[in-house]
């Protein structure tokens, strides 16, 4: 993976994606990252969030992929899909998501 990271969200952007940075606070985070090249196979991504950030242990209901017409199930919450950004493939569907404190592990498979 050539790029990962969190993206870095202003105040309209912080209140539309319910971003909390305050200690001991439910946060969403959005990761952004590119693959060297598109997968060929099922198989596991493993993100880990910055020091002090703990995943819920409910992650796979509270995984955001895509941008739906509700505000409370798509990424970037009412606003419109960020620009440069690539929307997840519909042919990667997650099966699975478990977690250990700042990691989590999500399954994906070819639809």
């Amino acid at each position: 993976m050539p790029e990962a990271k969190l993206l870095e969200l202003d105040g309209v952007q912080r209140i539309a994606t319910r971003r909390d940075d305050r200690p001991g606070v439910a946060n969403n985070l959005i990761f952004s990252f590119r693959l060297a090249k598109r997968p060929s196979s099922v198989g596991t991504l493993v993100l880990t969030g910055p020091r002090g950030f703990s995943f819920s242990a409910n992650c796979l209901s509270e995984l955001r992929t895509a941008a739906s017409g509700d505000e409370q199930n798509t990424v970037f919450g009412y606003l419109p899909w960020f620009t440069g950004y690539d929307k997840w493939e519909a042919a990667a569907q997650v099966r699975s998501c478990t977690s250990d404190g700042p990691k989590v592990s999500i399954f994906i498979e070819q639809a």
